[in-house]
């Protein structure tokens, strides 16, 4: 005779670029092992062992790998908050406090849209995604024309729609360098206008400090 299984309640938790509402479970001892044996390791692996969990907990089909960063930073949190406790002591600026993860929330700095016009004249534009984490490790100052590649959609032309995914990496770079400097900056002035999730904290000496991005809340 087997062991009896234990049932969880599930929980309804909103992705915030699907706008949809999913179905999640509590962490396990499980998950639990996950990020202990994720932060014992080297130092990108928690974002693995993050997306692990979420994909262990979900209900319902999610495609971990394709969400946003912000979207797997905002359920981790609601898991944590749902699994475990909505408060939590961290040590903020030499300061042992507790925050409510409950009141996290995610900052959208500025009302911009995905489709941006490069050339009014040609009719041609970019229609632009939020990175996913595996878009962010290829970044680096010196070559941030790797992310402005992994964020972009599809370019289009008039009512010519072209999918980078039936286009190879060369073509791609080639596109990619025959825009002017204006041009590449509107692009990237929407990577630096990505949304994140933030926490305001009021601290003992009367002022505010913003607690931006999940490593900020968990280490």
């Amino acid at each position: 005779m087997s062991l009896p299984q234990i049932k969880h309640p599930l929980v309804e938790v909103t992705v915030p670029t699907l706008n949809k509402k999913l179905r999640f479970r509590p962490f396990t001892v499980e998950e639990e092992k996950i990020m202990l044996m994720a932060n014992a390791s080297e130092k990108d692996t928690p974002i693995l062992a993050t997306k692990q969990v979420i994909n262990n907990c979900c209900a319902d089909a999610i495609d971990v790998d394709n969400l946003s960063t912000f979207d797997i930073e905002w359920l981790f949190i609601q898991l944590r908050s749902i699994s475990v406790s909505n408060m939590l002591d961290i040590e903020i600026e030499s300061h042992r406090m507790q925050i409510d993860l409950n009141k996290v929330a995610i900052c959208y700095p500025i009302e911009q849209s995905n489709r941006i016009m490069l050339s009014d004249s040609d009719k041609i534009g970019v229609v632009l995604k939020y990175p996913t984490y595996a878009d962010l490790e290829t970044y680096s100052e010196s070559e941030k024309a790797n992310l402005v590649a992994s964020v972009i959609k599809n370019i289009f032309r008039g009512e010519e729609v072209f999918d980078l995914k039936d286009y190879s990496s060369e073509e791609i770079e080639t596109f990619l360098n025959s825009l002017s400097i204006s041009q590449m900056n509107k692009i990237e002035q929407w990577i630096d206008n990505i949304p994140y999730v933030y926490l305001d904290v009021n601290m003992p000496d009367g002022t505010t400090t913003r607690l931006r991005g999940i490593k900020t809340f968990f280490g």
